[in-house]
């Protein structure tokens, strides 16, 4: 059997061609990883985040390792994207504040609004049936390596209540690029 010196070539082309690209996602996927953020506190569902970067400041979005209160395994955690809006030293202004949701179906009363530099975001007295305690009721001022997170809808479970808390540096998996 004779081999075409052609077929050679196109041989070597589609090896070559193959293994750069198995060496290429290799090489992204230790750098970079595809987030889907399923819950209705952000716009965008799927996010493409640079592992490791923290080097982020109010108005990035993050991905942290976020453990739920109501995970059973102390262990366990769920990757969460949310946006920066108040970083160590930022003061968060709290106001007594009565008001509603919109586009809810059902009114969901706040009570408390909280202001930081870069926005306001009040709480709400329930949040897909449950109800949490909000973070804080006087003004306080945000420790060093800790972030306020928040949703971009509202509302959403986020840095507004306790049971989510600020956010410590060492939680936070990567900054996030939204890409649909």
């Amino acid at each position: 059997m004779k081999i075409n010196k052609k077929t050679v070539v196109w041989f070597a082309v589609i090896v070559v061609f193959g293994w750069s690209i198995i060496l290429g996602v290799y090489i992204t996927s230790k750098y970079y990883q595809l987030q889907i953020n399923l819950s209705g506190s952000m716009y965008k569902k799927v996010w493409i985040t640079h592992l490791g970067d923290a080097n982020v400041k109010c108005e990035d979005f993050v991905v942290i390792k976020f453990h739920d209160y109501r995970m059973k395994n102390p262990t366990e955690y769920e990757l969460v994207v949310k946006q920066i809006g108040g970083v160590g030293g930022d003061e968060i202004i709290v106001k007594n504040w009565v008001g509603y949701a919109e586009d809810v179906k059902k009114p969901n009363k706040t009570t408390w609004m909280y202001i930081l530099p870069e926005g306001a975001y009040p709480t709400y007295d329930t949040l897909s049936g449950y109800h949490f305690t909000p973070l804080t009721t006087k003004n306080m001022i945000i420790p060093t390596g800790y972030y306020f997170l928040h949703g971009q809808q509202h509302p959403s479970f986020d840095s507004r209540y306790k049971e989510f808390g600020l956010i410590n540096k060492n939680q936070i998996l990567g900054k996030t690029y939204p890409l649909f």
